[in-house]
This record gives C-alpha cells, structure tokens and sequence, in this order.
C-alpha cells in the first residue's frame, strides 16, 4: 500500500511541477494536468489511491506557492471525491468485465460527480476566505477537472483494467479487507446526484442573480457571494458527505467487540 501511495503521490505532482508557473485563477486554481490519475487510482488502490489524492494536493499547492486555508479546503474536496470514487466504481475495476463499453457511462457520470465535489470545497474555501465568488472559482475548477478527470481519465482507466488489474492484487486483498455490509450504489449515487445538481444550480441562480452575468465572467478578488450563499451551499456540501460516508453509516454496530473493516485509516497504508 505504501508503493501504491508513493506511486499516486508522484504522478499527481509531476505533472503539476512541470506547469507550476501557470495558472487558470493566480495563486488559487491551479492547472493540474495530474488529477487525470485521481479517479484510476481511487478506484484501484483505495485506501492509497485516497489518502494519496489529499497529499498529492497539499504538497502540490506547497511546492507551486499556493498557501493560506485554501489548500485544506482543496486538499479535503479531493480527497472525498476519491473516496467517492473508490466505492461508487467498485464494480468497475473487476478484469472479468466483458464490455468495457458498457460502463463508459456511469464511469463518466462518476468521476464528474465527483469533479463537482472537488470543486464546491475548493470554491467555498475561496468564498469563505472572501477571495473570489463561489461561481467563479467553482465552475472553472469543474471544468478543468472534468476535462483531466473524465477525458485522460477514461484513457488510463481503459489501459488499467485491459493489463494492470489482472497483474495486481486488489487493494482489499493486500490489507485483508473484509466488508460486513453490501454497499447500496445505487441510493449512494442518487443521493450524490441531487446534491451535486442542487450545487451547480445554486451556483448559477447566485452568479446571475446576485452578480448580474454568467459565473465563468473574471471576478474581481476580495468579491464573493456573501453569507446567503453560504447557508445555501454549505448544507448540500454536508450532502454530498452523507454519499461519500453512506456505506460506514450503514454499518451494524459491532459485534463480540470486533470492530468495523472499513480500512480508510492510515494503518491500511502500512500493510
């Protein structure tokens, strides 16, 4: 688990440090070419793949001078948007898969789920720190998250399960996870969903409504939406953490003093 984590880690800076004087929003949205590999590790190495997507991002940050509160807010959207993915796409990594073609689409409906998680954390730390309006920052992150994230990361995901995933041993084999519950995709996804929808609509209805012009217009820094948006925002963003957290909160309690098997510790890197 610590090769893989190494191996996220590297991948997802590198590809960063080679552009790290450029930038679509100065000091604040990077352009990140890396977080192509976010979803294809999420959803193979779990626990690594996660842990190894907040790293990736403060360290990042770090070395390209961006400082302040920011990074934990972006830091903390990347990593519940791997998470996310490593348990919504479960079923998408097995090699035995016949047509590959088949779930193109929920792959795609997935990892741009999670793009707008990403996004909304990044853009309310922006609002929060009364930088730029969550519009601003939240549409262009999305946008530059899902052209990496959904278009490379569809290319890597397809050279992952055509050779890789029959050459390495899945993330549970390698801790000895054993799952007490039957994840419910389906009711995890559906909530995501409307969280997510009800994120970019809010974003919108702000952007035009209380600014006047469509959220990707140039913000001037030290604007931002307010308080309202906020409270509007803040409650989906909780939400969106109930999808994430969705299988752990269906956990039975404990029994005969043995304790859940959810191994999103840092104790699963160590094995």
């Amino acid at each position: 688990m610590l090769a893989w984590l190494g191996i996220t880690v590297l991948l997802i800076i590198a590809p960063r440090l080679l552009f790290a004087k450029a930038s679509i929003v100065p000091h604040l949205v990077p352009y990140n070419p890396g977080v192509a590999f976010i979803p294809v590790f999420a959803i193979y190495f779990g626990p690594a793949g996660v842990w190894g997507a907040a790293i990736a991002s403060v360290l990042g940050d770090l070395l390209c001078d961006i400082w302040g509160p920011v990074i934990v807010f972006r830091a903390a959207g990347w990593f519940f948007a791997a998470w996310f993915l490593s348990q919504i796409a479960h079923p998408l990594r097995s090699p035995k898969i016949r047509s590959v073609r088949r779930l193109y689409l929920p792959l795609i409906g997935s990892i741009f789920l999670a793009s707008i998680v990403s996004a909304s954390w990044a853009a309310m730390g922006a609002e929060m720190l009364g930088l730029y309006p969550f519009s601003y920052t939240f549409y262009i992150s999305l946008i530059h998250h899902s052209i990496f994230c959904v278009g490379f990361g569809l290319l890597l995901y397809r050279l992952m399960l055509a050779d890789l995933a029959v050459r390495t041993p899945t993330w549970e084999s390698v801790i000895n996870y054993v799952d007490r519950i039957e994840l419910s995709i389906r009711l995890m996804g559906v909530i995501m969903l409307i969280a997510c929808l009800l994120v970019l609509l809010a974003a919108w209805l702000f952007s035009t409504i209380g600014f006047g012009h469509l959220p990707f217009k140039p913000s001037v820094i030290g604007t931002s939406h307010g308080v309202g948006l906020e409270f509007c925002i803040i409650p989906l963003m909780l939400l969106q953490l109930i999808a994430v957290f969705w299988p752990d909160i269906q956990l039975p309690p404990p029994a005969s003093g043995q304790l859940g098997n959810r191994h999103y510790t840092w104790s699963s890197l160590l094995r």
